[in-house]
């Protein structure tokens, strides 16, 4: 019984070891994220506000029905109005 238990995992592990072993897949890329191409310059009023200027690019990270979006430009997050720029 115990030889019998041994020739099981041995075969078992062959049998494993022949179908090969399963291949991780790389991460899918994430998708790019939309971002609007700003028609005016804006001084953030607020430390939680971005500054921008005309023709600046900001990735939109969340859209709020108030017109006021959070978005990252330039290594910051912040909020800034929608309004101001236009998707690309």
């Amino acid at each position: 019984t115990e030889l019998k238990a041994q020739l099981e995992r041995i075969t078992n592990n062959s049998i494993s070891k022949a179908n090969g072993a399963p291949k991780n897949k790389p991460p899918i890329p994430p998708k790019p994220r939309p971002k609007l191409r700003m028609l005016y310059s804006y001084e953030g009023q607020d430390d939680d506000e971005l500054c921008f200027h005309s023709n600046d690019i900001i990735e939109i990270i969340q859209e709020d029905s108030s017109g006021w979006w959070q978005g990252h430009l330039r290594g910051k997050h912040g909020l800034f109005p929608a309004n101001y720029g236009t998707r690309i």
